[in-house]
């Protein structure tokens, strides 16, 4: 179970990077 909810949060984290690189990207105007 611990190991489960240790890789949701995990997930979401990674999701969140690629996400602010994403807006990064936008910004930049690549």
């Amino acid at each position: 179970m611990k190991k489960m909810t240790f890789n949701r949060s995990f997930n979401m984290r990674k999701d969140l990077q690629k996400k602010r690189r994403l807006e990064s990207i936008k910004m930049k105007g690549y």
